[in-house]
């Protein structure tokens, strides 16, 4: 739930959020702009919206080796309050990464993620016909120093 006075961009702006609202494992969800997109102007934050987010999920990690880790998740999205519409359910998402560690602080990652709309996203496109899912696919490394 989001509030603030009547001119945008200026004065107060206070919104619910979640203690852990920028949740890795949901990385479509999560990402700034993803989500509350009806407004031009806004004050965006990834994976918060004016109805909440309730997101309970699973996540299994294996280590095969000590220089692969393997992550998979899943979680089955809401919002905290029914909109005017009452459709509830944003979504799910999957995600999976792969990481490889090629030095002691070097790592290797790859990232898939797909996203699958719920009914509360047909609300707004107004015609309730299916959205396509959205995909993400990231390879990338970290440095630690």
């Amino acid at each position: 739930v989001a509030s603030g006075d009547e001119e945008l961009g200026r004065g107060d702006f206070g919104a619910y959020t979640t203690i852990g609202a920028d949740n890795p494992r949901l990385v479509i969800f999560f990402d700034p702009g993803f989500v509350d997109t009806d407004h031009s102007e806004r004050f965006a934050l990834g994976g918060v919206t004016r109805y909440g987010v309730v997101a309970p999920g699973i996540t299994l990690t294996l280590q095969p080796v000590e220089a692969i880790i393997l992550e998979a998740s899943a979680a089955w999205l809401y919002a905290h309050e029914s909109p005017t519409d009452g459709e509830r359910r944003y979504g799910y998402e999957i995600d999976g990464t792969v990481t490889l560690t090629v030095m002691k602080k070097h790592e290797i990652f790859l990232q898939a993620a797909r996203f699958e709309h719920g009914g509360f996203f047909r609300s707004w496109q107004g015609s309730g016909e299916s959205l396509d899912p959205a995909f993400q696919f990231v390879i990338g490394g970290r440095l630690a120093f």
